[in-house]
């Protein structure tokens, strides 16, 4: 191909075939493509050394993308011309204002201006001059709500985690009525299976065992955990079934109760389930 000169200007062009200047033009040296409205810049064989300029002025070219760069610089001694592009300066076209600062490909980069995000028009080259403020302005946009974003999960992840402990008896209390809710497990009413049932530490079992068997002498009905737990079940939801089981609780405390985590639980439960049921709450013996 012997063209000299391509002058496509002001035909209202809104992009190039890719494979126009794709063929190996030997004697090209200027392609005029000037008040268009061409977005992105054309695809050019890189075999074509006698190219010189690319007249790309009073199109509608916003940015150039990597790639764009990447075929500008393969050209390496073209000139380009971009006067009259509505360029933006923006965070998002950070990568082409620092292309902009870095090449000699654009010669008429004095005449450029562009738009900034607060909507107002500046010359290129004094947005050029003062890049590093601007790109430390736009790693502070980046890093303000990525930091306020994190600050806000780990407040929020901190008020979830000391409610839960807080409250996480209620909590265990209400997810273990779920649990036996979706098992359809009919809740007792009016009649109770034991007249009460004996919380305590397992370490005082010999002398819970004289007072269970002394207090069912009595014609009393106690349930405790040795004889009446069901096996298969969790200790938590027989605990529980025990206490609507049971008319009432009796807690037997004693110093390795009150070291018992499991105590300490039971105690919780009958709590939760007597403010559900506004069933009294209070009531205990202690080991004499």
């Amino acid at each position: 191909m012997r063209l000299h000169d391509i002058n496509l200007s002001s035909n209202r062009i809104n992009s190039i075939p890719d494979g126009l200047f794709l063929r190996p033009f030997e004697q090209l040296s200027s392609v005029d493509m000037s008040y268009n409205n061409l977005t992105t810049f054309p695809k050019f064989h890189a075999s074509i050394k006698t190219l010189k300029i690319i007249d790309l002025t009073f199109n509608s070219i916003t940015h150039f993308n990597n790639k764009d760069i990447e075929r500008i610089r393969k050209l390496r001694k073209v000139d380009i011309l971009l006067k009259g592009n509505p360029f933006q300066c923006s965070c998002k076209t950070l990568q082409f204002l620092k292309w902009l600062s870095e090449t000699n490909q654009v010669p008429d980069i004095l005449d450029l201006t562009c738009v900034t995000e607060k909507a107002s028009r500046r010359l290129m080259s004094k947005v050029i001059s003062d890049l590093k403020t601007f790109e430390i302005s736009c790693k502070t946009k980046f890093w303000l709500p990525f930091t306020v974003s994190l600050t806000s999960i780990i407040i929020l992840a901190i008020i979830t985690t000391v409610v839960f402990f807080r409250y996480k008896y209620a909590v265990e209390y209400f997810l273990l009525r779920f649990k036996m809710k979706m098992r359809n497990y009919n809740e007792l009413t009016q009649n109770y299976t034991y007249d009460a049932f004996i919380s305590y530490s397992h370490t005082d079992s010999p002398w819970v065992k004289q007072f269970h068997d002394k207090v069912s002498s009595m014609g009393l009905d106690l349930c405790l955990d040795a004889k009446d737990f069901i096996a298969g079940k969790g200790i938590a939801e027989n605990v529980v079934n025990a206490i609507d089981s049971s008319r009432k609780v009796i807690f037997v405390v004693t110093h390795n109760f009150l070291k018992s985590d499991w105590g300490s639980y039971e105690m919780e439960m009958t709590r939760m389930h007597a403010f559900q049921k506004e069933r009294r709450y209070g009531d205990c013996c202690r080991k004499g």
